[in-house]
């Protein structure tokens, strides 16, 4: 067994000595830079028509949180969906509404003793 007996460099991560040359490894373009990154910024840009259907379906969204339901479950099912979804703050107002409607029907009904007589 043959011991090299030079003094040998030991560097922690990331460091490197002062007048190390670096090597160029000459990657090719990335085909992402070309092709993806330009077709990502046009298709976030919606049109006009885009536009005007998501605040259609937005409005018809708040119809729907805001209208009444026989039963309360069903609505906090669908709240739930709606922020599970990612786009409840754009119903906050609407929810919060609902939601303290939910609770002061509840808590009405308790206090005069109708829930538990109809559970």
């Amino acid at each position: 067994m043959e011991i090299n007996s030079s003094p040998t460099l030991i560097l922690t991560h990331g460091q490197v000595p002062e007048g190390t040359p670096r090597r160029s490894a000459n990657f090719h373009p990335s085909v992402w830079g070309d092709y993806f990154l330009a077709y990502a910024s046009v298709a976030m840009e919606p049109d006009v028509k885009t536009e005007q259907r998501i605040e259609q379906l937005k409005e018809k969204v708040k119809e729907m949180i805001v209208a009444s339901a026989d039963k309360p479950s069903q609505k906090l099912s669908l709240i739930d969906a709606i922020q599970r979804l990612g786009v409840g703050y754009h119903f906050e107002t609407e929810i919060e509404t609902t939601l303290q409607h939910i609770h002061e029907t509840y808590h009405e009904m308790a206090n005069n003793g109708s829930l538990i007589s109809s559970a």
